[in-house]
């Protein structure tokens, strides 16, 4: 597509660049968990979304509190509804029949991370919306409803001012526990429609409006304008997916090219590029899986992995080599 026709968002060279020493903690809304997991993919040292998908930035904001805490949840911190434990500062992907499962996995990922924190190069931080859904029972902030019903809920929008007042604390608290971390902040792309058209575009500038402000106050902080790259950039609904308002494929691989062209390195691209050539050998998926022709492959395609580990000892290849052994071997 001819440059003429659209409108190209221009990114600020960061003072930094991201490299597969780096480690990298992503937490927010779903949009943070779509680069993420890309991350993971191209087998970068990452943890993303350690309480599952946040979206307000308070939730966001305890979060990252909780992470340099030395406290772990309780039973007392779990909440029964419609047969599951859950937590209503964790997706519902933490959430099990069993109390003592629910909060296994919910202190395991917490201990973790936090770990993982102390250590991470970067932070990259999505807020979703600025609607917050208090709990009428307890009076806490959710980060996830649960499908418990909307009327024990409040429904509030933050303002600006409460954005900035709380991240500028936890920013210090974040420098002090972590004083060489990078923090990179991003509004997703989704909207949310069921706030209705208006009240999305509001939640989204508030969210957009805090971040440029706390920009100004800090000056060591970062924007990636995936929201605006959408808006502007991607202007055709060829870029979402049938819903008509999540990312399609499409509109993801371009923000994603957009941003390893933004922070990753060339040395780490060019590794990148030896990753992707094997993932997409090991989805080949033959008509005859039992011909000498696909053990060939299955042998050529090993070899390559070992060469790469053996020039990138970093990389992880674990269970793509027993997945070629097990094909091997169920073929003797």
């Amino acid at each position: 597509m001819s440059d003429r026709f659209r409108t190209i968002i221009n990114i600020p060279d960061p003072p930094f660049s991201v490299s597969y020493d780096s480690k990298c903690l992503f937490t927010g809304s779903c949009f943070t968990e779509t680069i993420g997991e890309r991350m993971v993919r191209f087998k970068y040292p990452v943890v993303c979304n350690p309480f599952g998908i946040l979206y307000n930035p308070s939730s966001i904001g305890k979060c990252l509190r909780m992470l340099m805490s030395d406290r772990l949840y309780t039973e007392g911190d779990l909440y029964f509804h419609n047969g599951l434990w859950i937590s209503l500062d964790h997706h519902s992907s933490f959430s099990n029949t069993d109390r003592q499962i629910c909060l296994s996995g919910i202190n395991k990922s917490l201990v973790d991370s936090r770990k993982f924190l102390k250590r991470c190069r970067f932070l990259f931080i999505t807020f979703g919306t600025a609607w917050l859904y208090i709990f009428r029972e307890t009076g806490q902030i959710v980060s996830n409803c649960h499908k418990i019903p909307a009327a024990q809920f409040e429904r509030k929008l933050l303002e600006p001012g409460e954005i900035i007042s709380d991240y500028h604390a936890l920013i210090r608290e974040l420098y002090h526990y972590n004083p060489d971390l990078q923090m990179i902040f991003t509004v997703s792309p989704i909207r949310h429609m069921k706030d209705g058209a208006f009240s999305n575009q509001v939640s989204k500038s508030t969210l957009i409006l805090a971040i440029y402000k706390l920009q100004n106050l800090i000056g060591n902080i970062h924007y990636f304008p995936a929201y605006e790259i959408f808006m502007d950039e991607l202007r055709d609904y060829r870029f979402y997916a049938d819903d008509m308002l999540h990312p399609s494929g499409l509109g993801i691989a371009y923000v994603w090219d957009r941003f390893c062209e933004t922070y990753m390195d060339k040395p780490s691209r060019v590794i990148m590029a030896a990753v992707e050539k094997i993932r997409k050998a090991l989805a080949h998926r033959p008509l005859q899986t039992g011909s000498q022709d696909y053990l060939t492959f299955i042998d050529q395609t090993r070899r390559q992995i070992e060469q790469l580990q053996k020039a990138c000892s970093f990389l992880d290849f674990s269970d793509e080599i027993k997945k070629l052994d097990d094909i091997v071997k169920n073929r003797e």
